[in-house]
């Protein structure tokens, strides 16, 4: 019997957006010289001068988050928005266009049967790029700008429906790979606490509480244990991230920018690393409770 029944003894059962696949397209056109013919060496130049641009609009954003002067908060809501992409490119979106809904090359949109407009406006994302051997033998990956349009950039309106899955696949897909007995109880000091390989869950909170609780506790059981302040706030924005990706109101106190424990990470290419750990969880935990979700939606 599915670990939740007890909570929803009363409820019928009832009948994110998955990111479509961003298709590539170069950066820039390439240009030719006065002869007509391309000009490799220009064309070079341009692309350099972009990639340089974008990787300092991310170390821009990057120090002003480090330095608190952007609200954790945004950054937040942008990575849930497109959980699907790097925290790098969550801060260039950040960045460029934090109203941004949904993103995709000129082909892309083109081929979904929209029009650009007139006077659209792209920002840069970076693309992972072909594999290379740098001098001292290692391997590393490169990272090209892609230009991208915002679907507010062109003749049709973003679809804002979401699908109604039912509390209980939501739950279920969460605790989907979590090795510990999950428990249903009367009476809890707390919506949910953690024992001995064992997770307690409060019979008489509503979804929302219960849901938020539940995220932080199975987001924190997977991160690294050895910094309680730093887990307790990472666990924090991972449960953040999935509750406002499933359109789920978040119910905990959370202090996003006093006290902020990622501050202490001076380091950019550092603090952007805590930033992956986050959302990779979330990205975990999203994609676990869909294929929970879908079958019984």
């Amino acid at each position: 019997m599915n670990v939740f029944e007890e909570v929803f003894q009363t409820e019928k059962k009832t009948n994110e957006v998955r990111t479509e696949e961003v298709q590539s397209e170069a950066s820039s056109p390439r240009p030719d010289s006065p002869d007509g013919q391309f000009d490799l060496d220009k064309w070079k130049e341009e692309q350099q001068t972009i990639r340089n641009d974008v990787y300092g609009f991310l170390e821009e954003i990057t120090a002003a988050l480090q330095a608190g002067e952007v609200d954790m908060k945004r950054y937040l809501d942008i990575q849930a928005q497109f959980i699907d992409y790097s925290p790098s490119n969550a801060l260039l979106i950040l960045a460029q266009n934090s109203e941004a809904k949904k993103l995709g090359t000129a082909k892309f949109w083109k081929d979904s049967g929209a029009q650009l407009k007139a006077d659209a406006e792209h920002i840069y994302i970076l693309e992972k790029g072909t594999a290379y051997q740098k001098q001292d033998g290692s391997i590393a990956t490169n990272y090209v700008p892609r230009k991208m349009f915002d679907i507010s950039q062109t003749n049709i309106k973003p679809n804002t429906t979401k699908p109604d899955y039912s509390q209980r696949s939501l739950l279920s897909g969460l605790v989907k790979d979590c090795s510990y007995c999950i428990t249903v109880q009367s009476e809890l000091s707390l919506p949910v606490i953690v024992g001995n390989n064992e997770i307690y869950y409060r019979k008489d909170i509503n979804f929302e509480e219960g849901f938020s609780w539940l995220s932080y506790v199975i987001s924190a059981l997977s991160m690294d244990q050895s910094n309680k302040v730093l887990l307790d706030y990472k666990a924090r924005c991972t449960a953040y991230i999935l509750c406002t990706k499933l359109g789920v109101p978040f119910q905990m106190e959370s202090e996003w920018n006093n006290g902020n424990p990622l501050l202490h990470f001076k380091n950019p290419k550092a603090y952007r690393q805590q930033l992956k750990e986050i959302r990779n969880t979330a990205f975990q935990l999203y994609h676990n409770i869909l294929s929970v979700a879908e079958l019984n939606h």
